[in-house]
């Protein structure tokens, strides 16, 4: 990756995406509109409402990093930004281990609000690939200030330290890691390996367990910015 002047190393930076993927909202919906498309045997539109859905998330993603960035740097916030990046990544990440210890669901910062899943589960009956589309953005700029914080901490880095054809480079890069737990997931389904009952289920069997992983995480990518 051609962006040396960054403090982080690439394995940091697939880290904090993995991170971020772990979205219980994204995959709440894409379990949601890939189930009710199977149940009605309609593989091919699944295929199609799963890819729009998914390709969403990657573009509005990669437009919100550029966007946060520009402001940063239009604002000159890029040059104090980086100073409390790291102690933000160790806050967030004590906050997720506490949650191992003593958890205690907060809809929204964990999965979409409950009043809101017969609703989706109405307009989910038959998408069309732009419904798809659109609930994804949607979904995207719904979940982004609970859950990017990982995402939140490399725009920090590259808004003070990169330039734009680095940061360009690590946000495909980034986001091409944040999509991938998504694609398997819709590839399992798609194929009949497992079940979205199964793969809910197993989410709230480890909800504890995702916590520590993404708080150690975390904690480890903020003692690495505050002590380089």
């Amino acid at each position: 990756m051609p962006c040396s002047s960054l403090p982080i190393t690439t394995w940091s930076i697939v880290t904090a995406a993995l991170v971020d993927s772990i979205n219980p909202c994204a995959v709440a919906v894409l379990l949601i509109l890939l189930s009710m498309l199977l149940a009605h045997h309609n593989k091919r539109g699944a295929l199609r409402a799963g890819l729009a859905f998914i390709g969403a998330l990657y573009i509005t993603y990669f437009l919100l990093g550029i966007a946060i960035i520009g402001a940063l740097n239009l604002t000159g916030l890029a040059n104090i930004i980086h100073k409390i990046v790291g102690i933000t990544a160790v806050i967030i990440g004590l906050l997720s281990i506490k949650d191992f210890f003593w958890y205690h669901e907060t809809e929204f910062m964990n999965k979409m609000p409950r009043a809101w899943q017969p609703t989706l589960h109405h307009i989910l009956k038959n998408p069309s690939p732009l419904a798809a589309f659109i609930i994804g953005v949607v979904v995207t700029l719904f979940e982004f200030p609970f859950t990017g914080g990982s995402y939140a901490f490399v725009l920090g880095l590259l808004a003070h330290h990169a330039t734009w054809s680095c940061t360009l480079t690590v946000l495909v890069y980034y986001n091409v890691i944040f999509i991938a737990p998504l694609a398997i997931l819709a590839t399992l389904l798609y194929y009949g390996i497992t079940t979205a009952h199964k793969i809910t289920q197993w989410e709230t069997d480890h909800v504890r367990v995702l916590h520590l992983i993404t708080g150690i995480a975390m904690l480890m990518l903020g003692v690495w910015i505050i002590s380089h």
